[in-house]
């Protein structure tokens, strides 16, 4: 069945996640600061823990998946802003 585009249906899953990533975000970004790595070695372990006591309910993944996302974000603002 093909994607009707006249309907406007929005097809992206995990729509929790989507809300939940600017505040996500905001509390990861100071772990994932490559200026604030330790000796080379990045705060993963706490982002994680981080992600974990704010969104209790989201599983290990979507912690992962967040994660992941603002990783990524910051590293296309950083290559942005060069």
């Amino acid at each position: 069945m093909p994607f009707d585009l006249s309907t406007n249906q929005d097809r992206r899953q995990h729509q929790n996640l989507r809300a939940a990533f600017a505040e996500a975000f905001d509390i990861l970004r100071p772990f994932l600061d490559p200026a604030n790595d330790r000796n080379g070695h990045s705060h993963d372990h706490l982002a994680l823990r981080a992600m974990r006591e704010r969104f209790p309910e989201m599983s290990k993944d979507e912690i992962f998946v967040l994660v992941a996302a603002a990783r990524r974000t910051l590293i296309r603002r950083a290559a942005a802003a060069c």
